[in-house]
């Protein structure tokens, strides 16, 4: 029998089925009716019960996998508005192709709501320096998108910057009279205003929703630059509460719904704090005076490790404003593998929190720090738990992931938590600590000066990555398709591992045989061992080439060809040094002869105990020098 649907349910089954095989069962009968999401047999009919048809994308997507024995099926959302945010602005500008993908991924898994971060990444009228040479989207994109969206039933809104994080629109001397200092914005100039009024001009025409993400956040150094030199010091607490006023005026006049980043207002009320420790009802008085009731406050952590910090800081924000907003996170932003297993891990104790004081806005983001090196859809398996945590299914166990995933995303739980595995090296089990990514601190470091050398055990490492190599070789060779849409993002990294076998232990190597005065092993590194690893980081390159034009637009790539290109050439000199020294025509190799120290202060006695450096980008691996961040 042809299934009926109405105009709005068959357009999502029309977008969906572009991307995702999906069969629709005779006799299907919606209601909406109930408060969730609820599936049962009435005689022939299969009968979905909807709260609305924006949950017509998961119930039909459950409906994939439900067997007769497992009706009658309800669940119900725990929060009403899960979200996510993917960050499009930190190089990784991501084709409108593949944000269309992901939307209709999300929407199977029953997000509600998508923001687009975009700091500069869009056009504004009279502003040409906006997104210049970032790969900045049209409005005609951004509308085609929110098109896209509405007809999924996902609200999509902008996340945009007012006030800091504007490092890359603020570089340009066209700008700086707007410009306080570094990224952050001249408050109380009244150019200011008007670049930001044309900012949210734009914003209000181009997306349906009335929400907006103003940002505001991490703006420590507000009032210390230029508007220190014009109009000396002022109190940053008094100059952020009105510089919040004066754009929620703005955003209020476009009949917006703002909501800011908490921890500038939760700093400047606890004299810097972004911690529960001591916070009383008293240290918000001034702000809660102050603070609209409609501009929602989101509370942001990603990191930590104990349930009775979220719930506490919660109950610290509470203090301040009920209207409260969480943002958790789907970790992609360490290097080029994400960090899905420790996603899961906080996902549990963030979600856990959020349900006792009854959160109504939850966000998973998605940041692209030092350069987006992670694919987009690297982190799908833990914006598909943070779904499932949602709908009720605390935990939730294997076997209901692997086909909620496949279901979704038409692609492998397993492939892609494989992509997790060569963070896990030896002292960084799973589910990994905070922060560690040791795949690309190995990647960027100097073969002679070695930065993170002293932390680690570079025949383990390399035995490591030899076992990762062969596994996810396997793993491609026989289990993946050739024509898979997400094939490329394995050959990426497999790739990396490949490198990074024989690179891992390269450095330690080559010191331990230069003091030695161990010729044969320098030799051998000269003609055989570094000419092979520049033909693996070649490859790499060549594969993440691949990787990243299939998902993001050309602009940004050239920040890793900087980076990586650094990377081979200094092999190159590290080869034409050997050869210069097993010739006679140099007499030292002057960074091998170093003795090396601790890359951040650990302990002298235990250089192999642990292998946990946190958060180390580019510039700061790179070289023993000052890099400026790229």
């Amino acid at each position: 029998m042809t299934v009926k649907l109405g105009a709005r349910e068959a357009r999502m089954v029309e977008l969906l089925s572009d991307y995702q095989k999906l069969t629709l069962p005779a006799n299907l009968e919606i209601r909406y009716e109930g408060q969730g999401i609820g599936i049962d047999k009435e005689g022939d009919k299969l009968i979905l019960s909807l709260k609305n048809d924006r949950f017509f994308p998961r119930a039909l997507s459950l409906i994939q996998v439900l067997d007769d024995f497992d009706l009658p099926y309800y669940e119900e959302a725990k929060c009403p508005d899960l979200g996510f945010m993917p960050d499009l602005a930190r190089n990784g500008v991501a084709k409108p192709e593949t944000l269309k993908r992901l939307l209709t991924q999300l929407a199977l898994m029953g997000y509600q709501s998508v923001q687009l971060y975009l700091e500069d990444i869009l056009e504004v009228p009279g502003y040409p320096y906006m997104g210049y040479l970032r790969g900045r989207y049209t409005a005609e994109d951004l509308k085609a998108l929110d098109d896209f969206a509405y007809d999924l039933g996902i609200e999509l809104f902008a996340s945009v910057q007012t006030l800091a994080h504007l490092d890359r629109f603020l570089r340009w001397s066209h700008m700086h009279e707007i410009r306080d200092i570094d990224g952050i914005l001249l408050v109380k100039e009244p150019k200011t205003y008007e670049y930001l009024d044309a900012m949210l001009t734009q914003v209000s025409e181009i997306f349906r929703s009335r929400r907006v993400n103003l940002g505001m956040d991490e703006a420590h150094m507000l009032g210390l630059g230029r508007y220190l030199i014009n109009n000396g010091y002022e109190d940053p607490t008094q100059l952020m509460l009105d510089h919040v006023l004066r754009v929620y005026d703005l955003v209020k006049a476009h009949d917006m719904e703002p909501m800011i980043w908490s921890d500038m207002f939760f700093r400047l009320a606890t004299g810097g704090q972004y911690d529960s420790e001591n916070i009383s009802e008293e240290h918000f008085a001034e702000v809660r005076k102050v603070l609209p009731e409609d501009l929602q406050l989101i509370y942001w952590n990603y990191y930590s490790s104990k349930e009775k910090i979220y719930d506490e800081m919660l109950e610290a924000h509470l203090l301040m404003t009920p209207n409260i907003g969480f943002a958790g996170g789907a970790w992609k932003w360490t290097g080029y593998n994400p960090a899905n297993a420790y996603s899961f891990f906080v996902a549990d104790l963030a979600f856990s929190a959020c349900q006792k004081h009854n959160i109504p806005y939850i966000v998973v983001t998605a940041w692209g720090d030092n350069g987006a090196e992670a694919s987009f859809f690297s982190i799908l398996p833990a914006l598909q738990y943070w779904a499932e945590l949602n709908y009720g299914h605390i935990k939730p166990d294997d076997a209901w992931l692997e086909q909620r995933f496949y279901t979704c995303t038409n692609a492998s739980w397993k492939h892609f938590l494989a992509l997790d595995e060569p963070v896990f090296t030896p002292g960084n089990p799973s589910p990994g600590k905070i922060g560690v990514n040791p795949p690309k601190l190995l990647l960027y470091q100097d073969i002679l000066a070695g930065l993170v050398d002293y932390h680690f055990d570079g025949d383990a490492m390399a035995e490591h990555f030899s076992l990762m190599t062969r596994e996810l070789d396997d793993l491609i060779q026989n289990d993946i398709p050739e024509d898979s849409w997400y094939r490329p993002i394995l050959e990426a990294n497999l790739a990396l591992c490949r490198a990074l076998a024989i690179k891992t232990r390269a450095g330690q190597d080559l010191r331990k045989a230069y003091k030695a005065d161990d010729k044969d092993t320098l030799k051998r590194y000269k003609d055989h061992a570094l000419p092979e690893l520049i033909k693996y980081l070649e490859a790499f390159v060549t594969a993440y080439h691949k990787q990243w034009l299939a998902e993001n637009k050309a602009f940004g790539l050239d920040q890793f060809d900087i980076k990586l290109g650094g990377v081979i050439q200094r092999v190159k000199t590290a080869i034409a040094y050997l050869d210069a020294y097993l010739k006679g025509e140099i007499t030292e190799i002057a960074e091998l002869g170093e003795s090396l120290l601790p890359f951040d202060n650990r302990d002298f006695d235990a250089p192999h105990a642990v292998f946990d450096v946190e958060h180390a980008f580019w510039h700061n691996v790179v070289s023993p020098g000052l890099i400026d961040m790229i």
